[in-house]
């Protein structure tokens, strides 16, 4: 199974050219729950501690997985876990490369600690 995990900052649409299919599964990180719905893509589980996007704002239906602010993992890194512990063998990342550089930073880790694995 594919997951697409939505993660904040720039994103250029015109770039992105995977899209989610039936069968995917689409997980937002805080604030990339916008960038996923600039995208016009479906979100199924939003995860965060809802600094950057308030957790009042993502449409009902939407599986939410509230997290601490004070935390070991970043938001990334538990949707890109819990994407693996639901079946995903495939993992598409879109957003996460501009804006805070330590966000930026820990999720080129998380990129690499995927391959190394």
């Amino acid at each position: 199974m594919r997951a697409f995990i939505y993660v904040g900052g720039a994103i250029f649409p015109e770039y992105i050219t995977e899209k989610p299919v039936d069968g995917d599964l689409c997980i937002a990180a805080d604030g990339g729950y916008q960038n996923a719905k600039k995208l016009g893509h479906p979100v199924h589980v939003a995860v965060g501690d809802f600094d950057s996007f308030p957790k009042e704002r993502v449409d009902d239906g939407i599986e939410k997985i509230e997290l601490p602010a004070e935390k070991d993992l970043t938001d990334s890194q538990v949707c890109i876990e819990t994407a693996i512990a639901r079946g995903a063998d495939e993992i598409i990342l879109i957003g996460g490369l501009s804006g805070r550089l330590d966000h930026t930073l820990a999720n080129l880790c998380i990129l690499e600690d995927l391959y190394a694995r």
